[in-house]
């Protein structure tokens, strides 16, 4: 399950390369980590896996991001 106190990570952009997105948001501590996380399938947007790291994602707002087993983190658009 998706723990309560999730993090909000706040973006003021459209879209961004979902391996930007991990490393950016905290899920992963460096960008060739994020990629492995992503390649190896660990990694969904409001519950969708993607493997391709070099996709862009539509920041879109409440989106919930995850990366791993224990990362999850809310996307927020800045206003």
């Amino acid at each position: 399950g998706v723990p309560e106190n999730v993090k909000d990570f706040f973006t003021a952009e459209a879209e961004m390369f979902l391996g930007d997105l991990v490393f950016a948001s905290g899920g992963a501590p460096s960008k060739t980590r994020a990629k492995q996380l992503i390649e190896q399938g660990a990694v969904s947007l409001s519950g969708e896996v993607i493997k391709d790291f070099r996709k862009k994602v539509k920041i879109e707002d409440g989106a919930l991001l995850k990366a791993g087993k224990r990362f999850f983190v809310r996307l927020r658009k800045e206003k």
